[in-house]
């Protein structure tokens, strides 16, 4: 389920560009004045925006679904109660990690990226060193670090504008993954 989000980002990409290049297209066939050229100038500026504005969420609807799907709530729980490090926990931090550094994150998440890829690579490294109680942490620091993301993803991706750290109560869910 993963790698269908990868495609879906080429393609909306794809068909973005081919937006754009009709566009300017357009505005190189016709003749006229000054301001009908201005217009075409302006009008293409206006669906650039908008294109950028949607790769931006495009990407990060695709980042957030793969790093959603890591289950860092519970990878967390279960490193809390293991007695010794559980099998492919760093398969599954790793692709969370590489997805998170991968993607261009607009400005109002970036902070929060970068903070959770740091957390996921502290992880990384105390399940390299073999070291449970430092996964333990590890594991609760990265958890707290994804529902920072988490948190400021979703309304970015609705178009609200996210709360100011301590602004806000932590979302609650219904079941699965995000219940912490």
């Amino acid at each position: 389920m993963r790698s269908a989000s990868i495609p879906s980002i080429a393609a909306l990409a794809a068909a973005l560009v081919a937006i754009v290049l009709a566009v300017v297209a357009i505005a190189d066939s016709g003749g006229g004045s000054t301001d009908d050229l201005e217009q075409r100038i302006a009008e293409v500026e206006s669906a650039h925006a908008g294109i950028e504005t949607g790769i931006a969420t495009a990407q990060v609807n695709a980042a957030m679904n793969t790093i959603d799907g890591t289950g860092f709530h519970q990878i967390d729980e279960n490193m809390q109660v293991a007695t010794e490090i559980p099998a492919g926990v760093d398969g599954d931090i790793l692709i969370a990690r590489q997805v998170a550094s991968a993607f261009v994150w607009p400005d109002e998440l970036k902070e929060k990226a970068d903070a959770l890829v740091a957390e996921i690579t502290a992880f990384e490294a105390v399940l390299e060193a073999d070291d449970l109680q430092g996964a333990k942490t590890a594991a609760a620091e990265t958890h707290a670090a994804w529902h920072e993301l988490h948190e400021a993803a979703y309304p970015y991706l609705a178009g609200e504008q996210p709360a100011a750290d301590g602004d806000h109560e932590p979302m609650s869910y219904s079941s699965g993954d995000h219940a912490e």
